[in-house]
Order: C-alpha cells, then structure tokens, then sequence
C-alpha cells in the first residue's frame, strides 16, 4: 500500500475536495487522480506531483507530509533505516506518532504500518481506530498524541 495515495485521501476528504475537483484545479484528468489515490501507478512525475501537492490543500504542514509519504514510498525499505525525513512544517493535526516507530521491532514495524495504512484507508475505520490510538496514548503517556476529538451534544 502506498503512503502518499493514503495520505492523499485523508487530505482531500479532510478538506472536501473529490477527485473530479482535484482534477480541474491540477488540470490533469480525473483518471489520473483516480489512479494516484487507489495506488494505480509506479511512478508520479514531478509536474503531477508538484500540482497535487500544491493544489490538495491550503495547509504548508499537510502538503510537506503529502511530499514526505511520497518520498517514503520511493524510497526502498532497506534504505529507510539510514535516513530521517522530517517536513519543515507539520500538519495541524500532527499525525507524526507514525512515524516515530524507530524503537519497535522491525517486523512489528511493517505489520503495523500494514495495520495504520489499512486502517487509513477508509473514514469509518479511521473514526473507529481514534479509540484505539487514544488509549495507546494515555498508556504510553504521550498526551500530544491525542486525537482531538468534538464532543456531542
């Protein structure tokens, strides 16, 4: 699975943008975006992904992590251990408890970014999964990584 196509969706869902919009504002064609969000290509040239990260949303920190996951994704796996890519800015809502997996194990490591990008895939299970990382949190005793969540009613 591909971080950058995960990330991408959870961007334009947060900021209510559709792919046929994404399209327009990019000038690339809806087949295109459809392609770069369900991980239906190998490769995205720099023109494509200077215009969606540009154009996927008005905040600096969500457009550097949106070019972090894909230089994530570029990178082979072997490579990663030699490396940090940290974005200048971070997203307002800091999701970078992700990333600060160096301390696991390497192969509780990839079953779990199996399970964030799974879990990342859709609304309801990324709804669902909040509980779940909110406990993590409080066990773990890292307050900053609690999802901030409205209340009802």
């Amino acid at each position: 699975m591909s971080l950058f196509s995960t990330r991408l969706r959870i961007i334009l869902e947060k900021n209510g943008i559709n792919q046929v919009e994404l399209a327009k504002r990019t000038n690339l064609t809806p087949s295109q975006i459809h392609n770069y969000l369900h991980q239906n290509f190998r490769a995205i040239t720099k023109q494509h992904l200077e215009s969606i990260i540009a154009e996927c949303s008005e905040d600096i920190g969500e457009r550097a992590e949106l070019a972090k996951c894909y230089l994530l994704d570029v990178i082979p796996d072997s490579t990663k251990t030699y490396l940090e890519i940290t974005p200048l800015e971070k997203p307002k809502e800091d999701e970078d408890w992700y990333f600060e997996m160096e301390r696991l194990p390497a192969a509780f490591k990839r079953e779990f970014e199996k399970l964030y990008k799974m879990c990342a895939e859709s609304a309801k299970a990324r709804d669902f999964t909040k509980d779940f990382t909110s406990s993590l949190a409080v066990l773990l005793n890292k307050p900053q990584y609690l999802p901030n969540r409205k209340v009802k009613g």
